[in-house]
């Protein structure tokens, strides 16, 4: 049985070409700019002169201590208000093209009803972010877990921003919510990923009932950055898919057919 020359080309170029057809996209070459985490609170009882800034906590050696953490308390001498926050964050690394993030935060403002009570105030915000640059066109790959909840008298969401360098524009910016993924193709230039917890809860002086005002925010993020494959990987994907087909196409023309395997033997 003779091969047909076009045959013979896809069958020496089938594990060549199978094999760039499965393959996943490359990592792109990322370079790590800077990377940390901040977390603050702070909490106050009656003026707004008297709202105390807990201990601002920030960390950029994320290699040795990851993790950001901050508290604040406060409640008037009679023990009619009270106000509690705190906030913690964290960014950790598989390489400069993965990275995840951790954000936290919660604000609880109470006061109960009673003579000259006090107003409370309570807020948190726990923060991490990585700038880095890509020397190709790349994918950003989101995915991410994030929850609020508040008190009617509160407030609480999660933001994450993709910021462009370059051009000093957010691809994108605002809260998210819930478990979902994201993509986003950019090019050769530097960007910026942000995301934060913030947590917030106000009491008014003199209330007629006791009231509470707490509030909560978490979320996890997760960032991996691949090469968008060239043309010519595209064009080897191509024709392997292709040189399958050719390869299939000549067993199904050389195969016998089912008459032919019934067929007696002819009689010499």
């Amino acid at each position: 049985m003779t091969i047909s020359p076009v045959l013979a080309l896809a069958r020496a170029l089938l594990p060549l070409l199978a094999a760039a057809a499965t393959a996943s996209p490359a990592d792109a070459a990322v370079t790590s700019i800077q990377a940390g985490a901040d977390s603050q609170t702070q909490v106050g009882i009656g003026a707004p002169d008297t709202v105390r800034f807990g201990p601002s906590d920030r960390t950029s050696n994320v290699v040795a201590d990851p993790y950001a953490v901050s508290k604040s308390d406060s409640r008037d001498d009679r023990g009619l208000s009270q106000a509690v926050s705190s906030a913690g964050s964290a960014v950790q690394f598989n390489g400069p093209n993965k990275a995840d993030f951790f954000v936290r935060s919660s604000a609880n403002a109470n006061a109960v009803d009673g003579d000259f009570q006090y107003p409370a105030h309570a807020a948190a915000s726990g923060s991490a972010f990585y700038d880095f640059s890509v020397n190709t066109e790349s994918t950003l790959s989101f995915t991410f877990s994030a929850f609020a909840s508040a008190a009617p008298a509160a407030n609480a969401y999660v933001a994450l921003n993709l910021f462009n360098y370059g051009t000093h524009t957010y691809l994108r910016q605002g809260l998210v919510a819930g478990a979902d993924a994201l993509s986003y193709t950019v090019p050769v230039g530097s960007y910026g990923v942000t995301i934060t917890a913030f947590s917030e809860g106000t009491i008014p002086a003199n209330i007629s009932t006791n009231t509470v005002a707490n509030s909560g925010a978490t979320a996890n993020l997760s960032l991996a950055v691949s090469a968008v494959p060239e043309p010519a990987t595209w064009m080897l994907m191509l024709l392997a898919i292709g040189a399958v087909g050719a390869v299939q196409r000549g067993r199904w023309s050389t195969a016998p057919t089912a008459a032919a395997l019934q067929r007696p033997p002819t009689k010499g």
